[in-house]
C-alpha cells in the first residue's frame, strides 16, 4: 500500500477554511442557545471571526514566532497570514481531535473567541 502525502503549496488554507467553519458553528450554536437574535449572532461572528480580531489574538499569543515567513515579505507576518494561521489551528484541532467540537470549543475559549458571557 502506498501512502500519498499531499504537498501544500498554499500553506494550510484548507485547514483555515475548516477552522473558520467550525468557529462559525460554535458561535452560531452558542448564540442560538443564548436566545440571541440573528443580528446579534451575525455581529458576534463578524467581530470574533474577522481577520483583524483573529490576527490580534494570534500576535498576542505569540504565534508569529513559529511561522515561516516568505523572505520577500521582509520577514514580517501580515495580519492576513496571522488570521489564516489562527483559523488553521482551529481546523487542525478539529481534525486531530477526531472532529470533536468540544476540543475546538476549549481552544476557542482559551483564545478569547468564545461567545460573550
Amino acid at each position: 500500500m502506498r501512502i500519498i502525502t499531499p504537498h501544500r503549496l498554499d500553506g494550510h488554507k484548507d485547514l483555515a477554511q475548516l477552522g473558520d467553519a467550525v468557529l462559525r458553528l460554535i458561535l452560531v450554536k452558542d448564540g442560538y442557545q443564548a436566545h440571541a437574535t440573528r443580528g446579534q449572532i451575525n455581529d458576534t461572528h463578524s467581530g470574533k471571526a474577522s481577520n483583524a480580531f483573529l490576527a490580534r489574538i494570534g500576535f498576542q499569543k505569540g504565534f508569529d514566532r513559529y511561522l515561516y515567513v516568505n523572505p520577500s515579505q521582509g520577514g514580517t507576518v501580515s495580519d492576513k497570514v496571522m488570521a489564516t494561521t489562527v483559523e488553521a489551528i482551529l481546523g487542525a484541532v478539529y481534525i486531530d481531535s477526531g472532529e470533536n467540537i468540544q476540543a475546538v470549543r476549549s481552544v476557542v475559549a482559551e483564545l478569547g473567541l468564545a461567545w460573550p458571557a
